[in-house]
């Protein structure tokens, strides 16, 4: 069993296509067949690993919910813990991974196509800020990632401050605050800069 794991797994990684963005500090991966997948309605599910607690939890689900709305070719729609108590609950995400049934019931009562599973794999709120994290986009009708990502930030970085001010100059032309220095003290704002750095690498994002 765990030899046709591997061998499935390795073929997966075989298929996909890495979509670093040079100009970003977010790596990510998609599958060769990611345009065949008929994805209109995703869903985010609540951060696992090392959130710093559930304020900080929430504020990455809606950084990343806002973000991938205004970036993703297709509905996002934001999960709670109650969602995923509602259906039967697999091991711990397992880096971010659900059990084949939970996918189907997630799909099936939510009406979804796909899921954002993500983890936390670092975090420290209080300035430097760090955060590091790894997300998947899992197909619901296969229940395997058709796009993953990640990115680890550390504003005591010279190239994550470079990477804010481009960010912030992008910001300013659409009509929003820049707010650079606030951007290093704020784990909102942090986050909101980690989550558009991710949704950038998104097959079809503008």
């Amino acid at each position: 069993m765990k030899r046709v794991l591997l061998a499935a797994l390795c073929a997966w990684a075989a298929a996909c296509t890495t979509l670093a963005d040079p100009r970003g500090l977010a790596d990510s991966q998609a599958d060769v067949d990611f345009e065949t997948y008929h994805l209109q309605r995703v869903g985010l599910v609540p951060f696992d690993g090392d959130v710093g607690g559930p304020e900080q939890g929430r504020l990455l689900q809606d950084a990343f919910l806002h973000e991938f709305a205004s970036q993703a070719p297709f509905e996002v729609v934001a999960l709670d813990a109650g969602a995923l108590a509602e259906v039967v609950r697999s091991q711990p995400y397992r880096r971010g991974r659900l059990k084949p049934l939970t996918v189907l019931q997630l799909a099936k009562r939510y009406s979804l196509d796909g899921l954002l599973i993500g983890t936390v794999t670092h975090v420290s709120a209080y300035p430097p800020q760090v955060l590091g994290l790894e997300i998947d986009l899992v197909a619901c009708e296969t229940g395997l990632p058709i796009w993953s990502s990640r990115v680890q930030m550390d504003a005591a970085d010279p190239g994550v401050r470079e990477a804010v001010e481009a960010y912030a100059r992008v910001q300013q032309r659409t009509g929003e605050p820049d707010g650079v220095g606030l951007t290093f003290i704020s784990p909102t704002r942090f986050a909101r800069f980690a989550a558009h750095q991710v949704a950038a690498t998104l097959p079809g994002a503008p």
